[in-house]
């Protein structure tokens, strides 16, 4: 397969070379690959010849069905014949594929057998662009490109589109629109292209080319000899002229079936105008890097002027950087919405593209603002760039014109405005990419071979004021945790671990600290060492705790070497052993044990160290815990945090205790967090967050020890069965039946106003506080407390007493205790009479006969989270909602925002300062101007002091 693909590349060759087409022997593939794949990336990584890319499928010259790779669905043979015998079929805008057998069929175009197309009389015109088959596949570099997110807007490029004037742009499309029809059969077409050529010169732009070609199909079709010419203008970059962008759109004009009336304002003199324009601001503010403006020819009857230009600059090796195309951009019913395309591979230029037209789109009252549209358009001039494996960048009205191809393309129907705000957003992507530094070529990464570093070169700017480089690396794309400047084009990245992916980027900085507007970034993997363990367990147990991991599998493993931190120590050797379990036995616990394990071969090399886990024994002799789930309110009339803590303090005062925030389910305690306590008290002081009933098992396990625990909350039965539907019934194997008594559990209603529990069994009565009542409506009263059943040993403590002594309700069981083990309260305690909680507590904690009352101190309260984490999203994937989760060592200024996978911010989450801690943010789905964001992959990218992590995550239809 290599050799034969080898000659057609020759075969290809020669054929350019002599300006003719040969029929070369081709075979097609259709592959098919799993959702989610970046085809494109995979592609260039992998240097397979595609032909074409739609969605999760793409036309391919190898099968690649038994390749191994677990991106890949299947395949199956679409084509085996000549190559003169296909032709590409590009579907023009809102016009349905042609109903023949085609070998491929794309989103937006086909390839069918001549035959066929002949035979049912298809070709370029009103409907379809039909091109014949290039044997040469797509270019996919192999490296990636991402956004660079340092860039901010420039008030020097700022001055550049605020140069373009919106009387200037009606003048030259009126000068256009005056030609009556720009077609390539009208007998004024070489007039038009000379009057370009002349205001191209007009301009002091001393190199503009009128480039003349034919095309023999078109010819055929015509039966005459019909010569097509691009107009070019050529601006040297004053520090870099290796390097060339080109900006453009197409001149001619058609209204099917060929009327010699076709004025063609919006389509597309608006485009060709979006290019002169550019240019005369260019003339006057020579870019640093050469800049091409192009008005193209024949895109109406078949791409021709776009082809002819691609082909040429390919074949003579030029270096387009980037393509800007504009087509049709004025239509007067838009004003602020634009389409800008997202090809495969492009993607992060439509979003710099998009930027850019926040930062420098504005005209008058006119806001520009991009729609993303995830298409590789081939209806248009930039299609011929980007299948010769050029980055490109396409604007388009967003709502399209209903004049297209009538004799009513007019400046009638065109808003100017809007039309001058695409045309300054492609002037502020222009001089940004023209004037900043390029991106890094020949990006290269090679494995040393030691398992933590890895080489990195590529090839070095040509521009005479780049004056170095920065290398950044991470385990995310676009997401790196590292950094470093580099003077010349290579370095060596240390420190890392083996066997991971890790993503390189490099950037160019020039003389006046400017960065690359993106980054080139490619992938590597630093191996050799033996893989490290998986599935570290530490399980608190009475002897003290028992260590569990996974065997490594690798065939020369010796053994594994265990290390052991207490509290915020250092870590510490503490065994080895040939062996996946470990009884270990504590000195205390009061102490915080943590643990890590690496694999060691029989050569003496030892893995990464795998991920600390925590535990600590059961020894129940710490005092009391004091579980904090109550949710810390920031608005509103419930309490904030230091409130509820000052209470929990208030009522506890005397106690030897220690409080445990549990805010979101990352928090949750686990046994070894419950164990080294005798008495745990549980509250939970809202109806809000449901997070009990992640750690029933702990608590099982915690009681089954010998542990005593206190539950206390609003609807505290809906938190520990996460569920808010009453009535609940309770059957034995439940903990709520076996643990704590309870064999039913209803809620009062919104009209019952709850006054007073009153106690029994030497527990006091506890009133509301009235001046801590929940809600002004309820006037001074409770509402929604449990009626509870016992069940077994449970005995009632407190009764439900109600303003309202007609209620069903009234006199109802609200609090049960269970033979000394559990109490089991079911209304809040915070909005209660302190003294009389207080009091409450007391009688709770001689029941339990564990806590004596006027113990002096407390234990040290250790910080337990010591890395800086971002957590998968929950759910993911996901339709409406997801969280995510994050915890901080330290405290700082935190960001947490959402991008698209083109690397467009989405909305930003959190943005300021916060104290060190676990946190949960919700994400409903919405962006920064609260729009449902479509399905597909987005980032997650958290930073703070110096640190960044990111995550993917996968929105739903």
């Amino acid at each position: 397969m290599r050799i034969r693909n080898l000659f057609i590349s020759a075969l290809v060759l020669l054929a350019m070379g002599a300006g003719t087409v040969l029929a070369v022997p081709v075979e097609l593939y259709l592959v098919k690959f799993i959702p989610g794949t970046d085809v494109y990336r995979l592609a260039g990584s992998q240097k397979w010849p595609v032909y074409h890319i739609s969605g999760q499928q793409a036309l391919m010259g190898l099968p690649l069905s038994g390749s191994g790779h677990q991106e890949v669905q299947g395949s199956s043979l679409a084509y085996r014949g000549l190559s003169e015998d296909l032709r590409w079929v590009h579907l023009k805008r809102n016009n349905q594929p042609p109903v023949i057998k085609a070998v491929y069929s794309g989103k937006d175009m086909l390839l069918a057998e001549t035959g066929s197309l002949t035979a049912a009389g298809i070709k370029s015109g009103s409907s379809y662009v039909v091109r014949p088959f290039r044997v040469q596949p797509i270019i996919i570099p192999t490296s990636a490109v991402v956004r660079n997110n340092s860039l901010t807007l420039d008030t020097a490029v700022a001055a550049l589109a605020g140069l373009i004037d919106t009387a200037h742009v009606r003048a030259t499309i009126d000068t256009f629109q005056a030609f009556n029809t720009r077609s390539i059969m009208a007998s004024n077409h070489d007039s038009v292209a000379k009057w370009i050529q002349t205001k191209f010169l007009g301009m002091g732009i001393a190199d503009v080319k009128i480039d003349s070609f034919t095309d023999a199909g078109l010819n055929a079709d015509m039966d005459s000899v019909i010569w097509m010419k691009n107009v070019v203008a050529t601006i040297p970059g004053t520090k870099d002229t290796s390097t060339v962008y080109v900006i453009g759109g197409h001149y001619d004009s058609s209204v099917w079936p060929y009327n010699p009336w076709a004025p063609g304002a919006d389509d597309n003199a608006s485009g060709t105008t979006a290019a002169m324009e550019a240019a005369e601001v260019l003339a006057a503010n020579p870019p640093a890097t050469t800049i091409k403006f192009v008005a193209f020819d024949g895109e109406e009857w078949g791409l021709y002027g776009c082809e002819y230009f691609a082909e040429q600059a390919l074949s003579q090796g030029m270096n387009i950087a980037t393509m800007l195309n504009f087509d049709m951009i004025g239509n007067l019913g838009n004003q602020s919405l634009f389409n800008c395309y997202s090809y495969d591979g492009s993607e992060i230029y439509a979003g710099l593209s998009g930027q850019c037209a926040q930062w420098y789109g504005r005209t008058a009252d006119t806001n520009l603002v991009p729609f993303y549209v995830n298409d590789n358009s081939s209806g248009s001039d930039s299609w011929s760039f980007f299948a010769r494996g050029y980055p490109v960048a396409y604007s388009e009205e967003y709502l399209f014109s209903p004049n297209w191809h009538l004799i009513s393309d007019s400046t009638t129907y065109m808003n100017m405005r809007y039309c001058t705000s695409i045309i300054r957003a492609g002037m502020g992507l222009l001089g940004t990419l023209a004037n900043y530094p390029q991106k890094v070529r020949g990006l290269a990464v090679k494995d040393v071979g030691n398992g933590t570093q890895l080489y990195v070169n590529w090839q070095p700017n040509q521009a005479s004021n780049v004056t170095g480089y920065k290398l950044y690396w991470g385990k995310a794309s676009g997401s790196y945790i590292d950094s470093m400047p580099v003077a010349g084009t290579s370095d060596t990245i240390g420190g890392l671990n083996s066997d991971s992916l890790y993503y390189i980027g490099v950037i160019a900085m020039d003389d006046e600290n400017r960065e690359s507007p993106l980054i080139s970034e490619i992938t590597g993997t630093p191996k050799s060492l033996p893989l490290a363990p998986s599935g570290l367990a530490a399980v608190p147990v009475d002897s003290g705790i028992r260590l569990n991991w996974k065997s490594n599998l690798e065939l020369d493993m010796e053994g594994y070497n265990v290390y052991r931190r207490i509290d915020n120590g250092t870590f510490d050797s503490l065994t080895h052993t040939a062996d996946t379990f470990l009884l270990e036995k504590p000195l205390s616990g009061a102490s915080r044990y943590y643990y890590k394990i690496q694999a060691q071969d029989a050569g003496g090399n030892t893995s990464l160290l795998s991920d600390s886990v925590y535990s600590r024994p059961i020894t129940r002799d710490q005092g009391i815990l004091l579980v904090d789930e109550t949710n810390n309110w920031i608005s509103g009339s419930f309490p904030r945090d230091a409130q509820q803590d000052s209470f929990y303090n208030y009522i506890l005062n005397g106690y030897k205790y220690e409080p445990y925030e549990y805010g979101i389910s990352l928090q949750k305690p686990i046994l070894a967090d419950l164990g080294p306590y005798s008495t745990v008290a549980w509250f939970s002081d809202d109806y809000v967050t449901l997070l009990a009933s992640g750690a029933v098992n702990d608590m099982k396990s915690y009681l089954d020890a010998g542990g005593k625990l206190w539950l206390a909350g609003w609807k505290p039965c809906s938190d520990v069965q996460n569920s808010t539907t009453y009535p609940f019934t309770f059957v034995p194997g439940s903990i709520l039946y076996d643990y704590f008594g309870l064999a039913n559990a209803e809620l009062s209603a919104a009209t019952d106003s709850f006054i007073v529990a009153r106690g029994s069994r030497g527990y006091p009565d506890i009133a509301i506080d009235t001046l801590k009542y929940p809600l002004t409506i309820w006037g001074r009263v409770l509402r929604y407390v449990e009626a509870l059943t016992p069940a077994g040993a449970g005995d009632t403590i407190y009764t439900v007493d109600l303003k309202n002594d007609s209620s069903p309700f009234e006199g109802r069981a609200c609090a049960v205790r269970d033979s000394g083990k559990t109490v089991f309260f079911g209304f809040p305690l915070y909005f209660m009479d302190r003294e009389q909680v207080k009091a409450a507590a007391q009688q709770v904690m001689l029941e339990f006969g564990e806590e004596p009352l006027g113990v002096a101190g407390k234990p040290e309260n250790l910080e337990r989270i010591t890395d800086f984490r971002l957590f998968q999203n929950s759910p993911n994937p996901f339709k409406n909602q997801t969280s995510i989760s994050y915890q901080l060592p330290k405290s700082g200024m935190v960001k947490l925002n959402i991008y698209n996978i083109a690397g467009q911010l989405v909305k930003t989450l959190v943005s300021g300062e916060q104290a060190a801690g676990s946190y949960a943010v919700k994400w409903d789905r919405l962006d920064s101007k609260n729009r449902q964001v479509s399905a597909g992959v987005y980032i997650y990218h958290l930073s703070t002091d110096g640190k960044t992590q990111s995550r993917k995550m996968i929105v739903l239809k």
